[in-house]
């Protein structure tokens, strides 16, 4: 089940069968995830709270995917690649970085912060799993926060000096695209993170 709305397609489906993702949709990682599997008309299932293998291995950290039943697998433009889009130089994704420092500031209003986590929605069928899925997320939601609250104390991640100007090397590289995605006439791993 899709969380993304419905669009009309040209393209047939694809080859993938099933991608299985952990992750919260507020997160721009877990976003760039869901987008490239909706353009490529991937069947997939959204979970809030990460498999207990996946746990073991990384903690509550996401995006998360398994191909499959395959393996799962982590970082959103490594999942983007098995998905069959590009991979990203070292310099984009350094570039993609600055342009998501303002994702910080969202634990600089505890308020908000926790209205927003939620608003978040586990969509598994079970009544009874999506309400364990919901409180096990609390604890994530709770981890992040400290987190991102500790990054903006420590200034591991510096303010950009404008932050508008965060996002100057995207116009520019979209505004020399030979079609309308930075990947051209169709989209690529850039255009989806």
């Amino acid at each position: 089940m899709s969380i993304l709305p419905y669009r009309k397609r040209s393209a047939p489906r694809s080859a993938i069968p099933h991608v299985d993702v952990y992750g919260q949709d507020h997160s721009p990682w877990v976003q760039s995830v869901l987008l490239g599997l909706h353009e490529k008309d991937v069947s997939h299932t959204l979970t809030t709270v990460p498999p207990l293998s996946v746990f073991r291995k990384w903690g509550v950290m996401m995006p998360a995917a398994s191909v499959d039943g395959g393996p799962w697998h982590k970082e959103s433009a490594d999942l983007l690649r098995q998905l069959g889009y590009g991979t990203v130089s070292q310099d984009e994704l350094r570039a993609i970085n600055d342009a998501w420092r303002g994702v910080t500031h969202r634990a600089k209003s505890a308020t908000r912060f926790f209205h927003a986590a939620s608003l978040i929605h586990d969509l598994h069928p079970s009544g009874l799993r999506r309400l364990r899925n919901q409180f096990l997320r609390s604890f994530a939601v709770l981890y992040f926060y400290v987190l991102l609250l500790y990054v903006i104390r420590t200034g591991l991640q510096p303010d950009p000096e404008n932050f508008a100007g965060q996002f100057l090397y995207w116009e520019q590289r979209l505004e020399k695209s030979a079609g309308a995605y930075l990947g051209g006439d169709e989209p690529n791993t850039l255009d989806m993170m």
